[in-house]
C-alpha cells in the first residue's frame, strides 16, 4: 500500500511554505547560522591548534542542534496538525530531550556501523530508522522504541524513501546556487515535506493498535 508519494511531499512542503513563508524561512535561517557559527569556530581553533576548545565547542554545538532540532520537529508537526506555534519552541528544554539524545546517539552508531560494513547497509539502514526525530517527539516514544518504530513504518516505502533524500540533495543545491539564500526556503520545504511523509507512514502504528488489542481480546 501507496501511502505518499514524493510528488505529495513536495507539494505539501511548497504550499505550506508559501503559506508560512517568513515564519518558516525565520526558523530554518536562524538554525543554520547557528550551525555555521559553531562550525566556523570549531574550524577556527583548530585550525590554530586548540584542541581542548575545538572539543568543548563541538560538544556544545552538538547539544545546541540536538535542542534546535526538537523545536523544528515540534513546529512542523504543529503547523502540520493545525496547532498555534512559536519560534519560542526552538528553545524549549523538556523531558523529550533525553529520549532524542539517546535516539539519536543510537541512530548514529548504527549508521556508521552500516557504512563500515559495506557502505550499502549504512545507507540502508540510514533511511530504515532516520523518522525517529518525529517518533520521540510526535508519539512520546523511548529512545529504543522510536528506532524500532521507524523501522516498521518505513518498511515497504524505503526505496521512495531514498529516492526522496536523493531529490532532497538536489533541490537543496539549487538553494544554494541562488545567491546561498536560497538554502533556507529549501530547506524549510524539504522539512515540511519530511512531516508530511513521516505522518502519512506514521498511521501503520495507528492501525497497529486495535489489531493488537483485538488479538488480546480474542484470547481472553
Amino acid at each position: 500500500m501507496q501511502l505518499f508519494t514524493i510528488k505529495e511531499a513536495l507539494s505539501y512542503g511548497w504550499e505550506t511554505l508559501k503559506k508560512n513563508f517568513w515564519f518558516l524561512v525565520g526558523v530554518f535561517a536562524f538554525i543554520i547560522v547557528v550551525s555555521g557559527i559553531v562550525s566556523s569556530i570549531s574550524e577556527y581553533a583548530t585550525k590554530h591548534n586548540m584542541d581542548a576548545i575545538s572539543a568543548v565547542v563541538q560538544l556544545l554545538g552538538f547539544l545546541i542542534q540536538l535542542m534546535l532540532g526538537i523545536g523544528s520537529t515540534r513546529i512542523a508537526l504543529d503547523i502540520y496538525n493545525g496547532a498555534p506555534t512559536s519560534f519560542k519552541k526552538l528553545f524549549v528544554f523538556d523531558k523529550t530531550f533525553w529520549p532524542y539524545l539517546g535516539a539519536t546517539l543510537l541512530y548514529i552508531i548504527i549508521v556508521t556501523v552500516g557504512f563500515v560494513l559495506l557502505v550499502i547497509p549504512g545507507f540502508i539502514w540510514m533511511i530504515k530508522y532516520q523518522l525517529y526525530p518525529w517518533l520521540v517527539i510526535d508519539k512520546g516514544m523511548s529512545s529504543k522504541e522510536a528506532i524500532k518504530a521507524s523501522g516498521v513504518i518505513t518498511k515497504g516505502s524505503r526505496n521512495r524513501l531514498l529516492l526522496f533524500w536523493i531529490t532532497s540533495i538536489g533541490i537543496s543545491f539549487v538553494g544554494i546556487l541562488i545567491v546561498g539564500v536560497g538554502l533556507f526556503p529549501a530547506v524549510a520545504l524539504l522539512f515540511m515535506a519530511n512531516a508530511y511523509i513521516y505522518k502519512k507512514l506514521s498511521t501503520k502504528l495507528d492501525q497497529m493498535v486495535p489489531l493488537v488489542a483485538s488479538a488480546e481480546g480474542t484470547a481472553q
